[in-house]
């Protein structure tokens, strides 16, 4: 086997092998990984309080039934766009509005 291949991989290792590998005496606990966390992001126009906050409630509650994750682990980003800032077919929203 060569040194290269002896080597620790430590973003593919889990947190107790590095804390084994490491020579701790203590297992460390499993944790988390980023990818575990479900991230969401809405694009939209802008939208009152209220309905936001049934989308956000919708979108948890569909990570959690999917996923089975907690729905602490889950992150949604709202991120709206104004009018003025988004087009379709060419033409500015504002200007479709009118």
């Amino acid at each position: 086997m060569n040194r290269s291949s002896e080597r620790h991989n430590y973003a593919r290792d889990s947190p107790r092998t590095i804390a084994l590998a490491a020579g701790s005496l203590r297992a460390a606990a499993p944790q988390r990984k980023d990818s575990d966390v479900p991230i969401v992001t809405v694009q939209q126009s802008p939208r009152e309080l209220e309905p936001k906050r049934r989308l956000v409630a919708g979108i948890t509650q569909a990570f959690v039934d999917a996923y089975g994750v907690s729905p602490d682990a889950v992150q949604v980003f709202i991120d709206e766009v104004g009018h003025e800032n988004w087009a379709k077919g060419g033409t500015l929203a504002v200007d479709r509005d009118r």
